[in-house]
């Protein structure tokens, strides 16, 4: 994510990412059948939501493959 960042600094005049992101975005809704035309949705996450999520992540273990090959 670093290197993705750091790429993203340093190309900034080029817009590269953005452009990028686009593309990626456009490529995906075509492939899901979702109509360009359809307008994003404002999310509001207020306090309550924040801390919901911050107690349902509390004990969260998320497993990464890399460390199934170490058993």
């Amino acid at each position: 994510m670093k290197t993705l960042l750091s790429f993203k600094a340093k190309t900034q005049d080029a817009d590269i990412i953005p452009r990028l992101c686009n593309h990626m975005l456009k490529k995906a809704r075509k492939h899901a059948k979702v109509k360009d035309g359809t307008a994003p949705r404002v999310v509001k996450l207020d306090d309550d939501d924040i801390a919901a999520a911050k107690k349902e992540w509390e004990n969260m273990e998320l497993s990464d493959p890399d460390d199934e090959d170490k058993d």
